[in-house]
């Protein structure tokens, strides 16, 4: 009797988390701006390692999965020009600097405070460093999408229409801020739609720009 062989199921790759760095960043600062915890600049320093720790182990899986998924388009597609990967490449190596000016910013403002007073002074500038490490994480993201797509890899010409699906994904956020808003009438959800809606805003610029290109 012969017995049919099963397929078997085709594992999905998985994603590293590229929010989690954003979460913890919103309850670290959060926790500082509480008023009835008591601030010092060990416990600032002890937050912002642990943020730096878990923004490097991001980019390091990050990273791992963008080389295997490179190598294992290069062995389906011979024929692909480097030009392609180096355009995915591109956009990895940009989220990686964004993130790192925003990781900077974070260490020379908000996270070199040492009392409440000055955590309040530098929160508009954690905003923007957020802004900028979300914007990092979206473009590392949308390189690791397209090693998954070869039909967006395979085809000249540009590829940074992938960033219009985080794009989208930043839009949707700016209108759930609003949407708090509306019903609080809180000025911190104003201030977060607008962070979502310059991310929004940057990355379909950077996508138009290229495509003309």
């Amino acid at each position: 009797m012969s017995v049919e062989s099963e397929e078997q199921p085709v594992e999905e790759p998985i994603h590293p988390d590229f929010q989690a760095p954003i979460r913890l960043l919103r309850d670290a600062s959060a926790g500082l701006l509480d008023r009835r915890s008591p601030i010092s600049k060990e416990r600032v320093e002890g937050l912002y390692r642990h943020l730096a720790g878990a923004v490097g182990q991001i980019l390091e899986s990050a990273r791992k999965q963008l080389n295997e998924g490179l190598d294992q388009f290069r062995e389906a597609n011979p024929e692909a020009v480097g030009e392609e990967f180096e355009q995915v490449l591109e956009i990895f190596r940009e989220g990686q600097e964004r993130i790192d000016d925003g990781m900077r910013l974070m260490a020379q403002t908000f996270f070199a405070s040492t009392d409440l007073a000055s955590l309040e002074a530098n929160a508009g500038a954690l905003s923007l460093a957020e802004s900028h490490i979300q914007d990092g994480l979206d473009r590392m993201e949308s390189a690791l999408a397209l090693t998954e797509d070869p039909t967006i890899l395979g085809q000249p010409g540009p590829v940074t229409a992938a960033e219009v699906p985080t794009a989208l994904d930043s839009l949707g956020s700016c209108l759930d801020q609003l949407t708090v808003y509306l019903e609080k009438g809180q000025r911190e959800q104003l201030e977060e739609a607008m962070v979502h809606l310059d991310q929004a805003r940057g990355l379909l610029l950077r996508a138009l720009a290229q495509s003309e290109g």
